[in-house]
């Protein structure tokens, strides 16, 4: 078993991993409640008994020679062989049959003997058949989304190593770890002393200039269904701003219903508005328009007072992520470029949610 400082340890990077997980999922939840109201009723139960399981299995152990090593930490650690054989299928330190139910479906029911309720799925389609294949999907988009949590914590960690190192605070046996850890990767026999910053700083932005080109690739072999499809919020209209549009838009509409014809210069200004060339336009359409736009401020009054939930138009939200990236990325090559290792460094070690819609 892990000592209980690396369990300590161990216990955060399974955290950092699952608050990624549970990011996704929270959203995937909130897609699926759009479809399938009901859905948001078990949302809470669900998330928990998911996360749990999946907590369980970071902090589990595989056997690696001599060595047992907890699943999370070797997710967070840079050899990538022994973190694609734990997210793989196939592999013997796979792990997603703890997380799938229905990929030990079949070993299942041909054990004998087998207790009934014996994961998330049956026990939930017990209290109700009908979650049975919605249990299936909930797994199989954790599945999914793992490889890109563990991905984020780990671009999380390399922010923060390097802005330890920006703030002076990498001690000297913090660098020969790293030696030690580096030799390892490079299969070397000498043992090397401590690197210097620039060396680390460099081994870390080529680390993140991986994960990146590892996000891009993923994010460009998805398919549509696997998108995680967020849509934000709208900030709900101010009504006195309403109520002056409304008003306004009743001085135009009484302007133009007393005039016999409307002139060349409204004729371009509401051609533009209706997109319609100019000779089409006349008096009973430019009235017909103003109706249409009045009625739609009367809606969005009413959606204001009924505190309506507006949401924009949906994204794939890890394409985002893939931007903000793109955001970091060029502060940290400047501790390579500019050839400084100390100092702030801009911006935070972290890869938050950003607001708005895309472009």
């Amino acid at each position: 078993m892990a000592t209980e400082k690396g369990k300590s340890s161990s216990v955060r990077n399974a955290e950092a991993i699952l608050n990624h997980v549970q990011e996704y999922l929270a959203i995937r939840f909130d897609h699926a409640g759009r479809i399938n109201p009901p859905i948001r009723t078990v949302k809470e139960d669900l998330l928990y008994h998911e996360l749990a399981n999946v907590r369980h299995s970071l902090l589990g152990e595989k056997i690696y020679g001599p060595i047992r090593q907890v699943v999370a930490d070797v997710l967070l650690g840079d050899d990538r062989k022994k973190r694609e054989g734990i997210l793989s299928r196939n592999d013997q330190n796979s792990i997603q049959v703890e997380i799938v139910s229905h990929c030990q479906d079949e070993r299942s029911e041909a054990t004998r003997g087998q207790i009934k309720i014996h994961d998330l799925k049956t026990f939930y389609a017990s209290i109700n058949p009908a979650l049975s294949d919605f249990m299936d999907l909930v797994e199989t988009w954790i599945w999914w989304d793992l490889p890109d949590a563990v991905e984020l914590a780990r671009f999380e960690l390399k922010l923060g190593v390097l802005q330890m190192i920006r703030q002076g605070r990498f001690t000297p046996e913090m660098r020969k770890r790293y030696a030690q850890h580096i030799q390892t990767q490079a299969g070397g026999a000498e043992e090397q002393g401590p690197m210097s910053n620039e060396d680390i700083v460099r081994y870390e932005v080529d680390e993140l200039k991986s994960i990146r080109e590892r996000w891009a690739y993923r994010r460009a072999s998805e398919r549509g269904y696997m998108y995680v499809l967020k849509r934000d919020e709208v900030p709900p209209p101010d009504q006195k701003e309403l109520i002056h549009q409304i008003a306004d838009k009743i001085r135009e509409y009484d302007q133009v219903e007393m005039l016999s014809e409307v002139n060349p210069e409204m004729r371009q200004r509401y051609a533009r508005e209706m997109h319609l060339t100019p000779d089409k336009i006349e008096r009973k359409h430019v009235l017909e328009h103003l109706q249409a736009e009045l009625l739609e401020i009367e809606r969005e009054m009413l959606r204001a007072a009924d505190h309506e939930r507006e949401l924009g138009a949906p994204y794939n939200y890890k394409e985002r992520q893939l931007v903000q990236m793109d955001r970091m990325l060029p502060t940290a090559q400047q501790m390579i470029d500019g050839g400084r290792a100390t100092g702030p460094m801009e911006g935070e070690a972290k890869l938050p949610a950003e607001a708005g819609q895309p472009a």
